[in-house]
C-alpha cells in the first residue's frame, strides 16, 4: 500500500478559503453547547488560566500576558432571571435568551472584554510574580539542602 501525502487544499472543504492575514479583529462569541463567551483580542493558541467556576483567563502561548477571557453559565443565569421575573409578574421566554447574548457578545467585543482581560492580566501579573519568587527561594533551599544517606544505606541492606 503507498501513501502519499495531500496538500492542505486538497484537504479543505470546497469554497473554504483561509482568512487572510490581518482580517482578524477582537471579538467575543458565545458558544451554546458549553455555555461560555469567549473574548479574544489575539488569534492565537492559548494557555487557559482558570480564576474561578465562571472566568477562565487566555493566556498567550510563549509569553506573560493575557489575549482573552472566557466567561461560564449564561444558561443558568437566564435561568434564574427567568424565575425571579415570573415571582414578579414578568415573564421572559427562551426566545429571549439569544437577543441577549449579542447584546452581550457585542459588549464584550466593544468594551468589557479589552478591559476585563487588562485588569484580570495586572492582577494575575503580580500574583505570577510572587508565585516565581516563592519557587525560586524553595529551589535556593531544595539544591542547598544536604541530609545524612546511611540510615536509607543501611535500610537498603
Amino acid at each position: 500500500m503507498e501513501m502519499s501525502l495531500a496538500s492542505l487544499d486538497e484537504l479543505l472543504p470546497a469554497g473554504w478559503a483561509p482568512i487572510e492575514e490581518g482580517e482578524f479583529r477582537p471579538c467575543g462569541q458565545y458558544h451554546a453547547p458549553m455555555d461560555c463567551l469567549v473574548y479574544l483580542r489575539e488569534d492565537l493558541p492559548y494557555r487557559a488560566d482558570r480564576i474561578d467556576e465562571h472566568l477562565t483567563l487566555l493566556w498567550h502561548p510563549h509569553e506573560q500576558r493575557a489575549i482573552g477571557v472566557k466567561l461560564k453559565g449564561f444558561r443558568v443565569l437566564f435561568r434564574i432571571i427567568q424565575t425571579v421575573s415570573k415571582a414578579s409578574g414578568e415573564e421572559f421566554s427562551d426566545e429571549h435568551f439569544q437577543p441577549l447574548m449579542k447584546a452581550i457578545e457585542a459588549a464584550m467585543t466593544v468594551k468589557v472584554g479589552p478591559l476585563l482581560t487588562e485588569k484580570t492580566e495586572e492582577s494575575r501579573a503580580s500574583d505570577y510574580g510572587k508565585i516565581m519568587e516563592a519557587y525560586s527561594r524553595a529551589f535556593a533551599i531544595a539544591t542547598s539542602a544536604t541530609y545524612d544517606a546511611s540510615p536509607v544505606k543501611r535500610a537498603r541492606g
